[in-house]
């Protein structure tokens, strides 16, 4: 058996089998196959993709590449998300505190934020004093005493990912679906959960553009968590303006605590709920519809149980709540530029993609990994599409700690915005696939 051999297979549509794709994983940790040689073993798979055999066994050797991660779940249940990032995603902040608000255990680990895109840990590491360094096994006691932890991803998970991923991104193979599908639930399946609810991104502010390329995504990675033995679920939400009013990590961690304080942007509420219900339902014994549940949660954002887990798991990880409740205090000392309009007007569409670049240039994330993030830095944004803009009206509001990188950004904000009467307006969720 030799790699030359499984690039011409692949190369020519024959199915490969397990033994082979064990060859490949083997030679790719090792270093017996060369760069040059995944480089064209990637484009082989980018251009013929992948047998359901083959797809399963790579997401296989990926999950098993590296460390697994194990919980001692005794009689509870871990149910796993996941977001395929977006601008303006808080979703983990709220939907995770509201599932463990009705009795679901949660322990997550999510990662940092890279590009235009931001990350969870990077949204509570903005909150004073917040740890995300905690042991597996300190992130396990966390959660056995308040219902829910968070903590970082392991760097020695998937490894075999991390070495493909690193070959993809530098050879036009990023956008392959099965090669994006293993990627992800390779380091899904990797951590020891009894479901995964998935929330696939799809629109300008998100890797899938199309709806059609977006479910496709969804049912590929939706048909791996089956049959690996996960309950899978998987939501196509709109990502063709960001999500919420707030981008920007403290900003995010704002419009979470208000969407627990009963206001908010209701496309944010409304998505959270639904993946708090398909958590919950994944988790469940059935007995409950979505609908049943769903309407709980909303219960659990009104009588206000929802805020008190958000506070606790704060307040758990270390995380001063009082900078939260007082987040006027906390803000005053960033700078800012409001956006005015300067005649009427209709916001007809978002560029979403350049508005998460606007707030990376304002120092809300990193555009490599070793950036520094101005925690305060982002985007208010105060009018969405379909919205009526009188003249002299306050669009959005900028932050960032840079009269110089205030001035870049509205630029480039102002840019991403189209205005005219073509509205073109979403619902925010917009397929579930099961």
């Amino acid at each position: 058996m030799n790699i030359i051999d499984i690039i011409e297979k692949k190369k020519r549509k024959i199915e490969l089998s397990s033994e082979e794709l064990e060859f490949f994983s083997k030679g790719t940790i090792e270093g017996s196959i060369k760069d040059y040689q995944i480089s064209a073993f990637l484009m082989a798979i980018y251009f013929n993709g992948l047998t359901n055999n083959e797809l399963y066994t790579l997401t296989d050797l990926i999950a098993n590449s590296g460390e697994k991660i194990t919980f001692n779940k005794k009689d509870k249940k871990i149910i796993d998300k996941h977001s395929t990032g977006g601008v303006g995603d808080k979703t983990s902040l709220i939907a995770l505190p509201l599932a463990s608000s009705l009795g679901l255990t949660i322990s997550k680990l999510s990662g940092k934020g890279l590009g235009h895109t931001g990350g969870t840990i990077d949204k509570l590491e903005s909150i004073p004093g917040f740890r995300t360094d905690y042991s597996l096994k300190e992130l396990e006691e966390i959660s056995e005493k308040n219902g829910i932890s968070l903590g970082q991803g392991r760097k020695n998970i998937a490894y075999l990912d991390k070495i493909l991923y690193s070959i993809r991104d530098v050879t036009g193979t990023v956008d392959s679906i099965p090669l994006i599908a293993s990627s992800i639930m390779g380091k899904k399946l990797a951590i020891d959960s009894d479901g995964i609810v998935l929330d696939v991104k799809c629109g300008s502010g998100a890797f899938m553009k199309t709806f059609d390329r977006a479910k496709n995504l969804a049912e590929t990675m939706v048909k791996i968590g089956k049959n690996h033995g996960r309950n899978t679920v998987a939501i196509i939400s709109n990502m063709d303006q960001p999500l919420g009013s707030y981008i920007g990590n403290f900003l995010e961690v704002i419009e979470a605590y208000k969407i627990f304080c009963g206001e908010g942007d209701k496309d944010l509420r409304d998505l959270s709920i639904s993946l708090s219900s398909y958590m919950i339902k994944l988790a469940g014994n059935n007995l409950e519809s979505y609908e049943e549940i769903y309407k709980r949660c909303e219960d659990n954002l009104e009588n206000g149980k929802a805020l008190e887990k958000f506070k606790s798991f704060i307040a758990e990880e270390g995380g001063d709540f009082s900078y939260i409740e007082s987040y006027e205090e906390y803000m005053k000392d960033e700078k800012f530029l409001d956006i005015i309009i300067e005649e009427d007007a209709y916001i007809s569409s978002i560029d979403t993609e350049e508005i998460g670049k606007t707030a990376l240039l304002l120092g809300a994330g990193r555009y490599s990994v070793t950036d520094v993030i101005d925690y305060k830095a982002g985007i208010i944004m105060y009018k969405k599409i379909g919205d009526k803009l009188d003249k002299k009206d306050r669009i959005a509001r900028l932050y960032s700690s840079s009269d110089e990188k205030l001035l870049e950004a509205k630029d480039r904000f102002l840019k991403a915005i189209k205005f005219g009467n073509d509205i073109n307006k979403k619902d925010i969720i917009m397929d579930v696939i099961e």
